[in-house]
């Protein structure tokens, strides 16, 4: 042994060395060494630290007692190691209760933390930015007949009028995003999407990190480029970029002057590449205007500004009133007004969601994921209390012999609190690992990347450090006050507390509050449900389906173009083709003003353009009220085809009536004649009503193609042939496409993932709910075991059993119920407002919903329930 002594672990001779030295104890060491050798050396070594310090702390308390320690030190020390190990033997007797609980907890811990990580991703969009409390986007606000309209961009003369206007401004940049752009570099050719003018004063507002060139004047020269990270990657591989030459849409000669980071994903402004301002001209619209001196013409042109310190855009509203009254004509300054939005909100603002070039989601989708997660959680602690008060009389005697042994209440409070750390310390360490493995789908879900890092994320660490104590103390507070309130006496003689009338009322009243949160999910999965799959059904006046999409070059020749329709037409499997500027549905399109002839020439009605061929109608199936389709394009007054909505706005109701009736337009035409009424179709999203539309021939502005397939063709190899005639046609450019129904799904992608959320946390919710039910119904079987036993000795049936158990949880599902329909019509009301078209909530929701709530909560309780209906009555009276 004493050669063991002479060779300890480290950690144990220096651990002994510093703590017998401090409190006098050398006379001990020896044997603690002789102790670690003799029971711990075989052990790992985890285990072995353990135990060391366990049974050191155990060694010393003489000492402590005889005055060697102050007992102060060491009490603490004891009583919680004495707390721990009767907290774990009570979680291990009651082995049912603790896993109940631990499922319940981790569980809705793992939600509120998913939440949490997707909230926390959303409201970091464009906070990287230094100057970001102090970046607005210069945005205008147009009041229309139809309501409001929100448009992001501005007209392309505005910053350099704000900056002369707004000396004390400190920056003010404009861009133009181009959308996607087909790129040529040698023999290489690719598209990217999000192509972006932008000026030389870009990157001095925004704080997008330049790898290679100058900042100061990587943007200032016309026909440069900066090239994204991953762009320059694709198109130039390893190769270095700088100075190299590439081509933009078969238009521009661009030299490579910098590599900049790709933008965050929190941002509002994705970029592959950015491309010098004083390279964009008029060439890029072919239209007979200038419009760097045209304020009436806007198209993806932005401005932003960074203000002056201190300085808040609410601080410049009578500014920019003079300042749109000074350049924009009176008839549309009257109706205008210029908002500068701060660029904070521009991911949250959905009323210019339409327009904006990253995603946008609402602040009430965020609270909604926040709500979630907090009722997930709380149903989960429901479950904890509710078990917790259930089984209250298990510990009846357990705290009448403590206190009659002098325990103190709080004492007692200590220990029933540390039982309930102990139970959510396991559960949160069971809610971590859970998370690594469903974050993935997760993410899929909410529609972000989430990312868990444990090692250097301190704000998750003191967000999971908030759960873990505040689950802890809600779960663990009233049952450790409610325990240690009995009276010695009482709990001796096994009166249970646990059955008085403010315990049940209390219990009666979580399990009443559980199932609320859980009809309330059920209802507003129902309703979403229904909502989308209205939208799905719906008629949109034209068919969708078997339409494939392509973009025209940019140079749009229109000789090419229409030999590209007659090669497309020619192919046996091709039904029609349509060249024109957008699909049926589209919330970004042309978009101008009309009026009656003779009517007041300040009444003017927003209008909806579709630039388009005559065999636009048969490609999408639209149905011609009256009339005929486009034919001859060359009068002097052209031929336009109307919408229904439309003859509405100007007092026709018959669409006979409308045929030669001429309308002034904007847009290059002037003066039109109406030969053609179109039946109403969807020209924008479901969110929005159906506007005044117009179907001319403008051929410059066809920049797309729509082909309708025949059924049930081999779609794989009738796209290959497309692309090889578009390639053979235009072959400096790249050929893209998608089908016209999977554009559309898009629109409405945000509220599938809503929907879908509101399914998965609604099932997480149940589940939870239907486990604690499980837990307390067998709980209360326990208890009721002598009683049931009796009453079938007096002839008590199997039905009579049920209902006597299970009779009042149904009772609570029907208060609840009635609790719950109401909030859940008004909630999902008002989010059914955001729809023009929407459907009325029904009463079958809510009886389906019921129904559902009763089937759960009767297969939740049935077996337990018919266990104990079936148990022998002698079994039952020998019960305790």
């Amino acid at each position: 042994m004493q050669e063991k002594n002479q060779h300890p672990p480290r950690w144990a001779d220096r651990f002994l060395e510093w703590f017998c030295k401090d409190q006098h104890l050398e006379v001990i060491q020896g044997d603690l060494y002789e102790l670690f050798y003799d029971r711990l050396e075989n052990m790992p070594p985890w285990q072995a630290r353990f135990y060391f310090i366990r049974d050191v702390l155990d060694m010393i308390r003489p000492f402590a007692l005889r005055g060697l320690i102050p007992y102060n030190l060491i009490y603490p020390i004891t009583m919680f190691k004495n707390y721990l190990k009767t907290a774990f033997r009570g979680l291990i007797r009651r082995k049912s209760y603790a896993l109940i609980n631990i499922f319940g907890l981790s569980l809705g811990i793992s939600v509120c933390l998913i939440l949490y990580l997707t909230i926390r991703t959303e409201l970091e969009y464009d906070a990287f930015h230094s100057k970001a409390e102090r970046i607005v986007r210069i945005t205008q606000i147009f009041e229309r007949d139809a309501g409001l309209f929100y448009q992001p961009y501005m007209p392309y003369p505005a910053a350099r009028a704000l900056r002369q206007d707004f000396p004390e401004w400190e920056k003010v940049t404009q861009i133009h995003t181009n959308g996607g752009g087909t790129i040529q570099a040698g023999n290489k050719k690719i598209v990217l999407s999000r192509v972006v003018f932008a000026d030389e004063y870009f990157l001095d507002v925004f704080d997008f990190k330049l790898l290679q060139g100058n900042r100061q004047n990587a943007l200032k020269e016309p026909n440069t480029v900066v090239l994204s990270q991953s762009s320059a990657q694709k198109i130039f591989g390893d190769e270095p970029a700088i100075g190299k030459l590439i081509k933009l849409d078969d238009m521009l000669s661009l030299k490579v002057t910098g590599i900049i980071k790709d933008p965050p994903r929190a941002s509002h402004l994705p970029y592959s590449m950015l491309v010098s301002y004083t390279s964009f001209t008029n060439d890029y619209f072919p239209l007979d205007l200038d419009i760097f001196s045209e304020w009436d013409f806007t198209d993806h042109g932005s401005v932003y500004a960074l203000l002056q310190s201190g300085k808040k855009a609410e601080n410049y509203a009578q500014e920019l009133d003079q300042f749109k009254n000074k350049y924009y004509e009176k008839d549309i300054a009257q109706i205008l007004e210029i908002y500068p939005q701060a660029l904070r909100d521009i991911h949250f603002d959905m009323r210019f969601a339409e327009r904006n070039l990253g995603r946008t989601i609402s602040q009430g989708t965020l609270w909604t994921y926040g709500g979630l997660g907090f009722f997930i959680l709380l149903v989960a602690c429901i479950n904890f209390i509710n078990l917790s008060t259930a089984q209250a009389s298990l510990k009846n005697r357990e705290v009448g012999i403590r206190k009659v042994m002098g325990a103190k209440r709080g004492q007692l409070i200590t220990q029933f609190l540390t039982e309930a750390f102990l139970l959510t310390g396991i559960a949160l360490s069971f809610a971590l690992g859970l998370i690594y493995v469903i974050l993935p789908k997760a993410s899929q879900l909410v529609g972000l990347p989430l990312y868990l890092n444990l090692l250097t994320d301190f704000h998750l660490w003191a967000f999971v450090l908030f759960t873990f104590v505040t689950v802890s103390l809600l779960a663990g507070f009233y049952p450790a006050f409610l325990l240690s309130s009995y009276q010695p006496i009482v709990s001796l003689r096994s009166l249970a507390p646990s059955g008085s009338p403010s315990n049940r009322f209390l219990r009666r009243s979580l399990v009443v509050f559980q199932f609320f949160i859980t009809q309330v999910l059920i209802i507003g999965t129902l309703v979403a449900y229904q909502q989308m799959n209205h939208f799905r059904s719906k008629d949109l006046g034209y068919q969708p389906e078997a339409v494939v999409m392509s973009h025209l070059p940019f140079s749009r020749d229109s000789i090419q173009s229409v030999r590209l329709k007659e090669r497309l037409l020619a192919h046996p499997q091709i039904a029609q083709v349509s060249l024109n500027s957008s699909p049926a549905s589209n919330n970004i399109t042309l978009s101008g003003g009309f009026q009656g002839i003779g009517d007041d020439p300040d009444n003017w009605q927003s209008v909806q353009f579709r630039a388009a061929d005559q065999d636009y109608l048969a490609t999408y199936s639209m149905q011609l009220l009256a009339g005929k389709n486009i034919l001859d394009q060359k009068k002097a007054i052209p031929d336009i085809i109307v919408n229904e909505t439309l003859l509405r706005k100007i007092g026709i109701q018959n669409p006979e009536e409308a045929l030669g009736k001429e309308l002034a337009t904007t847009l290059g035409i002037n003066r039109a004649r109406i030969v053609g009424v179109v039946k109403d179709f969807h020209n924008l999203s479901l969110q929005n009503q159906i506007t005044p539309c117009i179907i001319a021939y403008l051929p410059e502005n066809f920049w797309n193609f729509s082909v309708r397939l025949h059924p049930k063709q081999d779609i794989p190899a009738l796209i290959a042939d497309m692309e090889n005639t578009y390639n053979q046609l235009f072959p400096n450019e790249v050929f893209e496409y998608y089908f016209e129904d999977d554009r559309l799904a898009r629109y409405y992608r945000e509220e599938e993932r809503l929907m879908q959320t509101f399914q998965v946390f609604a099932l997480i919710a149940i589940l939870i709910g239907s486990f604690g039910l499980f837990g307390l119904i067998s709980f209360i079987a326990l208890q009721k075991t002598k009683e049931i036993g009796i009453r079938k000795v007096l002839g008590a049936s199997v039905n009579h059993i049920v209902r006597l158990i299970s009779g009042e949880f149904l009772k609570l599902l029907l208060i609840s119920f009635t609790l719950a329909a109401p909030l859940a019509y008004v909630l999902m009301q008002h989010w059914l407002e955001d729809f023009a078209y929407r459907i009325q909530i029904q009463a079958w929701v809510f009886v389906l919903a019921a129904g559902i709530s009763l089937l759960i909560t009767c297969f939740t309780i049935a077996y337990q329930t018919l266990k104990t209906a079936f148990l022998n009555p002698v079994e039952a009276l020998h019960y305790e």
